[in-house]
């Protein structure tokens, strides 16, 4: 990522924004571990309550639950498996950070938290259907792609209006209007923020370039994953805010995945599916 004075002194300054909590990042290194067992991951995740009844709710939600209840984390570790643990654990850890109202993308309590989700399912989606090995990976980056905007409209929510008036004025995307403004977007900002939580840089790349995929070389198809995924969420008109229409389909990214025109419909009906059984279209997953 290239190196930006004032984007850095920006993360500097972060003391309202919460990190990714410790127990997450236990279980995050639990399960690379090859010589822990479910057990071991149940039993750090009791020790928080609240992330234990988030990841159990997420386990029995429409994108994981199946015919059977699970009741117990040992029983979804088992379930899942190890990764998939890892990725719900992250998304229990971000639901409030990504739940609060951003004013200065005009988006209220749940929103962003709503078109996160939708993201990260849809990412899984297209991680699938093109042969993508780790979905879960996919998942995570599509959760993370917009925390960004958390941390502008935390330290910067005042300029946010003379934002929304270069967009208009220029007749420019909102993030174009970001950068004449500050230096750097929210995209740059989350993938920075990423680096501040030390989280892997495979994870920092997608955030970063999400919105211009073409611009790595050689191509990325994580980022390009989330591209898609993305635009899939904006197309669905989950948490678009002030700049939700702003950002056009890069279509030689879908050529670039091995994705046909179809390819892309199907996928967009099939997260529309998990979208309406989640509920994220009217409701805050809490």
């Amino acid at each position: 990522m290239e190196h930006n004075p004032a984007l850095d002194q920006l993360v500097s300054k972060v003391k309202e924004l919460p990190g990714i909590p410790d127990i997450t990042l236990k279980v995050i290194r639990l399960t690379d571990d090859a010589r822990a067992s479910a057990s071991d991951v149940a039993k750090v995740l009791s020790e928080d309550q609240t992330l234990t009844a988030r990841v159990l709710r997420l386990v029995n939600s429409a994108a994981y639950g199946g015919a059977r209840q699970v009741s117990t984390v040992t029983e979804a570790t088992v379930r899942l498996g190890m990764r998939n643990i890892r990725t719900l654990a992250y998304a229990a850890s971000c639901q409030d950070m990504l739940a609060s109202p951003l004013d200065g993308y005009a988006l209220t309590h749940g929103e962003l938290w709503r078109h996160s989700y939708a993201c990260a399912l849809a990412a899984r989606t297209v991680a699938v259907a093109c042969g993508h090995k780790r979905s879960e990976e996919a998942f995570v980056a599509g959760l993370l792609h917009d925390i960004g905007k958390v941390l502008l409209d935390t330290q910067m929510k005042s300029a946010y209006r003379q934002v929304a008036a270069i967009a208009e004025t220029d007749s420019i995307p909102f993030m174009d209007a970001e950068r004449k403004e500050f230096g750097f977007d929210h995209a740059q900002a989350g993938a920075l923020l990423l680096q501040y939580w030390s989280l892997p840089d495979i994870l920092v790349k997608a955030v970063g370039s999400h919105y211009t995929p073409l611009t790595q070389l050689p191509f990325d198809p994580l980022t390009g994953i989330v591209h898609v995924a993305d635009i899939i969420s904006i197309m669905l008109g989950i948490g678009l805010g002030t700049d939700g229409l702003d950002y056009p389909l890069e279509s030689q990214v879908l050529d670039k995945l091995g994705l046909s025109d179809g390819d892309f419909e199907a996928i967009l009906g099939d997260t529309s599916d998990l979208v309406t059984a989640e509920g994220l279209v009217s409701s805050y997953l809490s």
